[in-house]
């Protein structure tokens, strides 16, 4: 769990909780406070957070939502990371400039778990010292440090799920799946719509990668679809002879989890075998406009698939997307192209729009407790539907197991799978 995976994106983590699952059947900039938003800053590496008051002219008694994420201690992937926060607070700000939540401000705390037990452990302490009514973000440690100490105190955790307590402990609900949910859909959809029954699995040599490998393997076994790993070793300054290899075991697509830097000379090395970009699935993680997807000439990325938590950040047809992208540009300022901006922005959105649906004068964490535990078909903000119903048995608490399928053409993200789609209901 402490290694720096270079692929730039955390929920490499989750492939040791998705083996269970498997016996059943897993760049952007820092944030700065924003006094428009309601929020605070954390203090570093600590993992305390100052509470600021909430701006504006809203006299209700504020809605206190804290972020608790890793925006230090894991190098490139904290910047990453920190897009939650970025969006999050441009979904406070827009909220608090248009009445709030029935009157009542958005108060949003940032404390950074620096992922560190110890300062994990305070952030959630400052949790409910700060009446929070729920936790979100992203913190690869919470599961274990975090979450049992709000739990205590009736408030649900909403970490983005990265271990298997996430999508297990009866107080977590995580507004999507992460690789929970990405993994089955890259193996599960396209065997059954894209008529995949070989793939070559592209990773890391290591620990990480080739756990990756054992869990996509296991979902795919039991649908004929035949895998091969081809692994490449860290730090390898000529990636040639490993894309080649991919390439020449003729499958029907490559499944891989690079962004970032290694991401980009994974992709140019294929282009230059001429492997077509539409035979690459990659996860949502790797999607990013500014560090990953502006970086690649068209020949190297242009007809990609990529597994997907919410509807496109390009669908400005969808009014949430809308919303999002006024929103992101208005209070970020930032285009917020990234699947970790709309995450945040969701988490915050999603929360408003639950407590306008039990009411929003009296809404607390027992009342968000109590939503979460009972709910059915309640759309998540930007993306699929909360539900105890579709889970998978290994992740009862994955309400939302729902992900897209999109491809990028022609500088533009668009949705292939008809909407959302459950790898677990079929």
């Amino acid at each position: 769990m402490k290694k720096v995976n270079r692929r730039g994106s955390p929920f490499w983590a989750l492939t040791a909780a998705l083996t269970a699952a498997v016996a059943l059947a897993a760049c952007g900039g820092t944030s700065s406070s924003s006094n428009s938003a309601g929020s605070s800053s954390s203090s570093g590496s600590s993992g305390a957070a100052s509470v600021a008051s909430s701006s504006g002219n809203l006299k209700g008694a504020p809605i206190v939502i804290q972020d608790d994420s890793d925006t230090s201690g894991l190098a490139s992937i904290s910047a990453v990371i920190a897009q939650f926060s970025v969006g999050e607070k441009a979904a406070a700000a827009y909220l608090n400039a248009h009445g709030g939540v029935g009157g009542r401000p958005i108060k949003l705390i940032l404390c950074d778990t620096a992922f560190d037990a110890g300062s994990t452990t305070s952030c959630a302490n400052q949790l409910v010292a700060n009446k929070a009514i729920a936790n979100i973000g992203l913190s690869e440690l919470w599961g274990e440090n975090g979450l049992p100490i709000i739990a205590r105190a009736g408030i649900v955790s909403m970490n983005a799920p990265v271990n298997a307590q996430d999508g297990t402990n009866p107080d977590s609900f995580p507004l999507g799946g992460g690789s929970f949910s990405e993994f089955p859909a890259q193996v599960k959809y396209f065997a059954k719509y894209k008529g995949l029954k070989s793939a070559v699995v592209l990773e890391d040599d290591d620990p990480a990668g080739h756990l990756a490998y054992t869990v996509l393997q296991g979902i795919a076994s039991p649908l004929g679809v035949k895998l091969q790993g081809v692994f490449v070793k860290p730090g390898q300054p000529d990636v040639t002879p490993f894309i080649a290899k991919a390439t020449t075991a003729h499958p029907d697509y490559i499944i891989t989890a690079a962004s970032g830097a290694e991401g980009i000379s994974w992709y140019e090395a294929l282009a230059q075998q001429s492997w077509p970009p539409s035979k690459v699935i990659n996860q949502g993680a790797a999607v990013d406009q500014e560090s990953f997807l502006s970086k690649l000439p068209a020949s190297a990325i242009d007809g990609a698939y990529f597994t997907y938590e919410f509807t496109s950040f390009d669908d400005t047809s969808n009014p949430d997307v809308a919303t999002y992208r006024a929103a992101m540009k208005q209070y970020a300022p930032n285009p917020g192209l990234a699947e970790f901006y709309q995450w945040g922005f969701a988490n915050v959105m999603t929360i408003a729009n639950i407590a306008k649906k039990s009411g929003a004068s009296t809404f607390d964490a027992a009342k968000l407790k109590s939503f979460m535990q009972t709910v059915n078909g309640f759309p998540v903000y930007m993306g699929g539907t909360l539900s105890h119903t579709g889970t998978a048995p290994a992740t009862p608490q994955i309400l939302n197991p729902n992900v897209q399928i999109i491809q990028y053409k022609s500088g533009t993200l668009t949705g292939v799978s008809n909407g959302f789609y459950n790898p677990f209901a079929s």
